[in-house]
C-alpha cells in the first residue's frame, strides 16, 4: 500500500505549526511525499509551482482563508481537478455546505481521526486516478466502457468529481436510458417515456451493459432533476427498494386485467387505463409507464385491493418496447363516454419531457354510519424503523445473507443488480437492510448512506485477504460516524476470527454461514434489541 502512495504528494495547508508538523510526520509514515503551507497565499505559490495530487486545507487562517483558496484551485484549468479536502474547526452545516459548494471533495471537522481522514485520502486519490484513465486520458469527447467495469453510481460519482457536463447514454439488453450533468450536478434523465427522478431508480439499477459519455461545453435543456446529486441517488434507492417489494408481493409476471373500470381521478389512473389491457404484465405496464415505477405499482396494488383490478397468471411476456394500448371505444351502458389522454407534455426538447400532474383524486363521499351499537376500532400504530446498510465484497454472499435476515426468497434477476435490498418484521419493529458493495471505489455511495442510517453489518470472508482489506477499510471510514449497532460477518467459520486492527469502533465479530438462516434470526433479534435500548 505504501509502495502505491510513494509518488503521492499532499499539501497541507494550516496556520497551526503544531497540526503541520503532526500531519507531515504521519502523512510521511505512510509514504506520502508532504508540502506544507501555513498560509493560503503560500499555499497557492507551492500548487502552482509543484503541483499536488491532493490538497488538505483549514479556513480559519489570516490573510486569504481556505474558500478563497479552493475557489482560486478551481478556477485554474490546470489545477482545477486536484482532490481537495477541508479540515476546519467550523462545525455547521452552512460552513460544510459553502466549501463543497465552493468544489471541495471532502469536509472533516476537527478535532480528527488520523485513520478517517487517511481514509478520505485513499478515497479521493483512487477516484482521482480512475478519472484521469478514464476521461483526462481519452483523445476524444465521447469515452465508452462496461457497466459491469464502471457502475452506473460510481460513473456519476467521477464526472462529479471531474465537474463535468454532457450526456451519459446507457444500454442494457435492448434497453436504453440517457443522464445528463451539467458542472458536474446531475441534472436530468430519461428512460423510455420516464422523466427526471422517475427515469433513475431503473437506470441505477442497470449492472450489466454499455456506456458512453459524450462530454460538452454547455448542456441546453430544463432540469428536471432539482435536488442534489447524493440525494436523488438516495431516493431512487429508496424507491427500488419498495417497488421491488411490492414487485414480489403482486408478482411482476402476472398479467393485471380491470374487473371494473373506474373513472379517472388521478394521472396515475389515467395511465393505467391505457396500459392495462389483459396481455401485458405488471413488470411491462411499469416500464411503459410515464410515472415513477413505485407510483404506477402502488396504484395497481390500491386496485388490486379495491377489487378493480385482477391478477392473471402470465407464463410467456409480451414483446418488448410495447406501445400504449389505443382506448376502448366501447363504455359500459348508463357511463358517459371518457377518452383517456396520456399525461400533457410540456414543449421543448425531448429529453426534457415533463408531466403535468392532474387534477387530485377527490376525497371519497362519506356514508351515513349504519344503525346499532358501533365498536371502538383502535388505528394500528406504524412499526419503528431502523435502516441498516449490509457491505459486503463479494455479491451472491451479500445478497443471500441479506435474504437469510429477511427470510425471504431469492427472486430471479435480483442478483444481476448492483443493489439489494431485505425488510424484516419483528413485533413493532422494522430493519430495512440495504446491500451495498465492499469494493473501496465504492465509498461514496456507502457515504451517501451515513447519514440516514442506524447501524451496519460488515461482510467478508476471513480466508480471502481482498475481502478483509476492504472490511477493515469500509470500519475505518464508516466506524466513527454510524453511532448505532455495528457487525462484523465472516462467512467461513472454518478459518480463524477477522483481526480489525487497534480500533474496532464498538463493532462485534461473528462466525455465519451467509445462509445460515437460524444464526441470521438470532443476529437480528440482537440487533433490534440494541437499536430499541
Amino acid at each position: 500500500m505504501n509502495q502505491e502512495k510513494s509518488t503521492r504528494r499532499v499539501l497541507v495547508v494550516d496556520d497551526d505549526p503544531y497540526l503541520l508538523n503532526l500531519l507531515d510526520l504521519r502523512l510521511a509514515e505512510q509514504g506520502f511525499d508532504v508540502m506544507l503551507a501555513s498560509s493560503a497565499h503560500e499555499a497557492l505559490t507551492k500548487v502552482e509551482d509543484k503541483k499536488p495530487d491532493i490538497v488538505i486545507a483549514d479556513i480559519m487562517m489570516p490573510g486569504m482563508d481556505g474558500y478563497e483558496l479552493c475557489a482560486c484551485v478551481r478556477a485554474n484549468e490546470k489545477l482545477k481537478n486536484i482532490p481537495f479536502i477541508f479540515l476546519s474547526a467550523l462545525a455547521d452545516t452552512q460552513d460544510k455546505v459553502k466549501g463543497l459548494r465552493l468544489g471541495a471533495d471532502d469536509y472533516l471537522t476537527k478535532p480528527f481521526e488520523f485513520h478517517e481522514l487517511l481514509a478520505r485520502i485513499e478515497i479521493l486519490l483512487d477516484r482521482y486516478s480512475r478519472y484521469q484513465e478514464t476521461f483526462e486520458q481519452a483523445t476524444e469527447i465521447a469515452t465508452t466502457g462496461n457497466i459491469e467495469d464502471l457502475g452506473v453510481i460510481d460513473l456519476l460519482q467521477m464526472l462529479s468529481f471531474g465537474q463535468k457536463t454532457g450526456q451519459v447514454h446507457l444500454e442494457s439488453g435492448e434497453e436504453e436510458g440517457f443522464l445528463y450533468l451539467r458542472s458536474g450536478k446531475l441534472i436530468a434523465a430519461t428512460y423510455r417515456s420516464k422523466q427526471g427522478r422517475a427515469a433513475l431508480p431503473t437506470l441505477l439499477s442497470w449492472s450489466q451493459g454499455r456506456f458512453r459519455v459524450k462530454l460538452t461545453d454547455s448542456l441546453s435543456l430544463t432540469p428536471t432533476i432539482e435536488s442534489q446529486t447524493d440525494e436523488a441517488i438516495f431516493a431512487a434507492l429508496r424507491e427500488l427498494d419498495e417497488t421491488e417489494r411490492i414487485k414480489q408481493e403482486l408478482d411482476a409476471r402476472s398479467i393485471p386485467v380491470f374487473s371494473a373500470k373506474p373513472k379517472p381521478e388521478a394521472e396515475v389512473q389515467e395511465v393505467l387505463l391505457q396500459l392495462v389491457d389483459g396481455s401485458h404484465s405488471i413488470k411491462e405496464v411499469l416500464a411503459a409507464s410515464p410515472l415513477s415505477n413505485l407510483k404506477t405499482i402502488e396504484e395497481i396494488k390500491k386496485m388490486v385491493e379495491k377489487g378493480q383490478i385482477e391478477l392473471r397468471p402470465g407464463e410467456k411476456a409480451a414483446p418488448k418496447g410495447m406501445a400504449p394500448p389505443e382506448p376502448e371505444a366501447k363504455e359500459p351502458p348508463g357511463e358517459e363516454a371518457w377518452e383517456p389522454k396520456l399525461p400533457i407534455e410540456v414543449e421543448g426538447a425531448e429529453a426534457t419531457r415533463e408531466t403535468v400532474p392532474l387534477e387530485k383524486a377527490k376525497p371519497p363521499k362519506e356514508e351515513a354510519a349504519p344503525a346499532g351499537p358501533q365498536v371502538e376500532v383502535k388505528e394500528k400504530l406504524p412499526p419503528q424503523e431502523f435502516n441498516l446498510i449490509v457491505i459486503g465484497t463479494d455479491r451472491d454472499s451479500r445478497n443471500t445473507f441479506i435474504h437469510a435476515l429477511s427470510g425471504e426468497e431469492e427472486t430471479e434477476g435480483k442478483g444481476e443488480t448492483v443493489l439489494n435490498f431485505g425488510r424484516v418484521m419483528m413485533g413493532p419493529h422494522q430493519l430495512n437492510l440495504y446491500g451495498l458493495p465492499g469494493a473501496k471505489r465504492f465509498a461514496p455511495l456507502w457515504q451517501t448512506f451515513i447519514q440516514r442510517v442506524h447501524g451496519m453489518i460488515l461482510l467478508a470472508n476471513a480466508s480471502i485477504e481482498e475481502e478483509v482489506d476492504n472490511l477493515r477499510f469500509a470500519l475505518l471510514l464508516l466506524g466513527p460516524r454510524i453511532q448505532g449497532p455495528k457487525i462484523v460477518i465472516n462467512t467461513d467459520p472454518t478459518h480463524p476470527e477477522i483481526e480489525l486492527g487497534p480500533e474496532t469502533y464498538g463493532a462485534n465479530t461473528i462466525a455465519c454461514l451467509s445462509s445460515d438462516r437460524i444464526k441470521a434470526a438470532w443476529i437480528v433479534s440482537e440487533l433490534i434489541a440494541e437499536l430499541v435500548r
